[in-house]
């Protein structure tokens, strides 16, 4: 990503990934870092489900290099520069993603089971998300691309 000019990007993403890694390992404030990213019913996930969400802006990186889902993360991402003095506290970045409009519906959307969805931050008081993240693949099609995926990182104890 630097070498495509996201440095700054890459910087931001760091940030707030570390300062949510503190928040997670916090009992009483994981509950709350996972309903500011994805609303009511998140923080019935793991911690390493919900950590998994943090790959949605660059997750076609590698095969696609910077696509319009990375460009706008990244455009939105620099778009508002932290109050003077925070621009190392990862709390600035964190809240930004969180805030990033389309990021609820990209995880929603790389879930396996079309019943499940996170709200995000607006909140749709006509019906209850169903937030969940660490369900097993069942489509066969999303079972054998994940094995294709993984075995090749040597991650694949995760999903077996």
């Amino acid at each position: 990503m630097v070498h495509y000019g996201l440095e700054n990007c890459t910087s931001y993403i760091h940030k707030a990934v570390k300062y949510v890694d503190v928040q997670l390992s916090r009992p009483s404030t994981a509950a709350g870092i996972k309903r500011q990213y994805l609303g009511r019913t998140a923080e019935k996930n793991s911690n390493a489900g919900f950590a998994k969400t943090f790959n949605v802006p660059y997750y076609s990186f590698h095969i696609d290099g910077v696509d319009q889902v990375l460009r706008e993360f990244c455009d939105y991402m620099d778009a508002v520069k932290p109050p003077k003095g925070e621009e190392n506290h990862g709390a600035f970045y964190s809240d930004r993603w969180a805030a990033w409009p389309p990021h609820a519906q990209l995880v929603s959307g790389y879930m396996d089971d079309s019943a499940n969805y996170c709200e995000g931050t607006v909140r749709d008081n006509s019906k209850t998300p169903n937030c969940r993240l660490d369900t097993r693949l069942s489509h066969p099609t999303m079972i054998s691309w994940k094995w294709q995926y993984v075995s090749g990182t040597n991650s694949y104890s995760e999903y077996r």
